[in-house]
């Protein structure tokens, strides 16, 4: 089975984009994922984790960090390569 596993938005204020969405659509904080520079959000379904710009070369993704603005990445879990 192939889904959807996690939504990451990349963003220089993760705790004004967080609360936007949490206000907007009524997700709850994953508390136990939160971090200096990470939020999570609970949203029934699929997380959407918040990380700041310093998660990049933690992430082993410094080619793809924007100078400004907002990025997305989603997390794609798979039974097994062959599921690929």
């Amino acid at each position: 089975m192939t889904r959807l596993g996690f939504i990451n938005v990349f963003a220089r204020d993760i705790t004004a984009l967080s609360s936007f969405y949490a206000k907007s659509f009524g997700f709850t904080p994953i508390e136990e994922m939160r971090t200096p520079i990470h939020v999570a959000l609970d949203t029934g379904g699929t997380p959407i984790g918040f990380n700041a710009y310093e998660a990049y070369p933690l992430l082993g993704l410094e080619d793809h960090q924007p100078a400004t603005g907002v990025k997305f990445m989603l997390t794609v879990d798979v039974d097994s390569r062959e599921a690929r």
